[in-house]
């Protein structure tokens, strides 16, 4: 019966000792979006929606969503170079957790149009991702915080456009913190320290 108690406090111990870690906090220090801005094809613009240095906590398994920029163009008609493909790319840096890290999300832009009936010519421009990144943090590279981006359509449906960015589109950025870091020494010197007292308990009770 007293080796029993004993197990059943050494669990508790480290389940205790083990969930002094809480919540990781996650710091995206600098974040640029790099798109086509110039002819040939459809000529974009962005503004960040976040101030900088921005924090959100996550413990594992959890998400957060929130406005990273918004994009438009001011161009005023969709033209044939306008429908090709152009590269974009959003990169982000993070200075926590510690040590620093970060990594770049690609996607692609392009411009479309719809007649619905003259002269109506619904255009619009579009912006899909290639999909979600992991981002790998931690001294041992064992964290990982997956990234993913909307997809957004932006200026749909004008016509005459004279003024752009009261026509773009929100791109939403989603965080998931998916696996956790080693303990880190301070954890593992705790855990040390409950194990050194369940020891000790069991030699005063022998």
């Amino acid at each position: 019966m007293k080796r029993f108690k004993i197990f059943v406090f050494s669990i508790v111990l480290v389940l205790g000792v083990t969930g002094v870690v809480g919540a990781t906090t996650f710091t995206l220090d600098t974040y640029n979006v790099a798109l086509n801005n110039s002819d040939p094809g459809l000529v974009l613009q962005w503004a960040p929606l976040q101030t900088i240095p921005f924090s959100f906590d996550l413990n594992v398994g959890d998400s957060t969503t929130f406005n990273l920029f918004k994009i438009w163009t001011n161009e005023t008609t969709v033209n044939n170079d306008d429908r090709v493909e152009k590269p974009i790319s959003v990169s982000m840096n993070f200075t926590a957790p510690p040590p620093p890290f970060g990594g770049e999300i690609p996607g692609d832009t392009f411009g479309g149009n719809i007649w619905i009936h003259f002269p109506i010519n619904e255009q619009f421009g579009r912006v899909e991702w290639d999909g979600p990144i992991t981002f790998i943090f931690g001294d041992v590279g064992t964290g990982q915080l997956v990234i993913s981006l909307s997809d957004e359509t932006f200026n749909y449906g004008w016509y005459g456009l004279t003024e752009g960015p009261c026509f773009g589109a929100l791109v939403e950025a989603t965080a998931t913190y998916v696996s956790a870091t080693v303990p880190e020494p301070t954890t593992m010197l705790l855990l040390g320290l409950g194990l050194l007292s369940v020891a000790g308990i069991r030699r005063r009770i022998r």
